[in-house]
């Protein structure tokens, strides 16, 4: 609105009043309102254009939801703040964020920063926030596997066996192991690095007393890096190298006093089980649970698994001892008889099947990093379609009317975000017209 005040002087001075925006564009009460932004102001007279979807810039990964993004966003600036707590607890957003919806290209795009805030997290002094640093790794090393900008595996390499070797916490040290096991399995093709990381878990278990309750329950997580890594080796290398080396060393914690880490041993088990008869079976020979001997104690391991898998102590809970004893049937199952696994869930409209205990080990190794995103990836994910050999093709379809979807739900509310606005923009130049503003 335009003002001409005509003195009897011979100039005139003009007035323009510009329409606020919003409340944080002025000072306290009282104040007098400060610089307005020429980006979102505008005279009254002045319509405001509706954007075209094109020049949406908030809007160009169309592959999250805006909120996500939004909080993605915050949460990377807010990453390197100097208090830990804040620290940690962005890392924690960002890894949920990143398990429940796949986002790789904004995970390339945003690479530099997300390494650098892990490589500061992992030189951290607190525990919590070295470990929240590698969940945060393992995230992205699934997301965007052997495509990302960066190489994680030589990158971060060094600086986990550091952590393995140097930390007094069997916890950071657990969790290093279980992120080194990810980054070879995913990233690397090469036996030689294969070799190197299962000799440092062997390693560790070994150290590991069996009767050390806290530290039995870190080892679960280095026993399961261990089964993920055998996963790769060939059959000869496992029977000539591997299962004389480690099988006695394993077993051993099957009579561990936490459950977790004498589940781990057990998948372990029923793993080189599995090994043993395939190479009976190439032999033409057929597999027997003696064939262990000279490598173990074979009464005795059978002692073992027959007593957790008809436990009936009340030292652990009804549930938990119940969950042992199936578990541990079927383990003292496959020992016996090297008989194979059948896991199976609907994806979609799909069943997935897994016949063999390598698949299944994949398959429990995954679900743990990625917790409840586990579904979401195996939907989007091409990476655990690779590793689980299933078909994409109906999923990939599926997952571009979802994409669809979700940009013409992203439009739509940007481009009623700008209406709203310039509705209160309207509103607030008109309220401050009529009072004098």
């Amino acid at each position: 609105h335009t003002h001409t005040h005509t003195h009897t002087h011979t100039h005139t001075h003009t007035h323009t009043h510009i329409a606020p925006m919003s409340r944080k564009n002025h000072g306290p009460r009282g104040d007098k309102p400060r610089k307005q932004n020429s980006k979102r102001s505008a005279p009254l007279t002045v319509p405001i254009a509706q954007p075209a979807l094109d020049e949406l810039q908030p809007f160009e990964d169309m592959d999250a939801t805006l909120k996500v993004r939004m909080e993605l966003d915050d949460c990377l600036m807010a990453i390197f703040e100097t208090r830990s707590s804040t620290r940690e607890r962005n890392l924690q957003v960002i890894s949920g964020l990143f398990s429940k919806y796949f986002l790789p290209d904004y995970i390339n795009r945003k690479s530099e920063t997300l390494v650098r805030a892990i490589k500061a997290g992992l030189s951290a002094s607190g525990s919590e926030e070295i470990i929240n640093s590698l969940e945060l790794l393992n995230i992205i090393c699934i997301t965007v596997g052997v495509d990302g900008e960066e190489d994680l595996y030589a990158i971060f390499k060094p600086l986990l066996t550091r952590l393995i070797s140097d930390t007094e916490s069997v916890r950071v040290r657990s969790f290093c192991c279980r992120t080194l096991a990810l980054l070879c399995f995913v990233l690397v093709d090469d036996d030689v690095e294969n070799v190197e990381c299962l000799e440092i878990f062997s390693k560790i278990i070994e150290d590991t007393p069996i009767l050390d309750e806290e530290a039995g329950y870190c080892l679960s997580e280095v026993i399961n890096a261990w089964s993920l890594l055998a996963t790769t080796c060939s059959t000869n290398f496992m029977v000539e190298t591997l299962v004389p080396s480690d099988v006695a060393v394993i077993t051993d914690h099957i009579s561990s006093r936490n459950i977790t880490t004498r589940i781990a041993a057990g998948d372990a088990l029923s793993l080189i089980c599995s090994v043993v008869a395939e190479h009976e079976e190439e032999n033409n020979d057929v597999y027997s649970q003696y064939w262990f001997n000279g490598y173990l104690n074979v009464e005795d391991l059978h002692e073992i698994l027959s007593a957790h898998a008809f436990d009936t102590q009340k030292k652990l809970s009804k549930a938990e001892r119940s969950k042992q004893r199936k578990i541990f049937k079927n383990f003292l199952d496959v020992f016996e008889n090297a008989s194979p696994p059948l896991v199976e869930f609907t994806l979609q409209e799909q069943t997935l099947v897994f016949e063999e205990h390598s698949e299944v080990v994949r398959l429990n190794f995954f679900r743990r990093i990625l917790q409840s995103g586990f579904l979401s990836h195996m939907e989007s994910n091409p990476l655990l379609a690779s590793i689980f050999d299933f078909v994409v093709e109906e999923l990939l379809n599926k997952n571009v009317a979802k994409d669809l979807k979700i940009r013409a739900h992203d439009a739509s509310v940007a481009r009623k975000k700008h209406r709203d606005l310039s509705r209160n923009a309207n509103r607030l130049a008109k309220d401050a017209f009529n009072t004098g503003y």
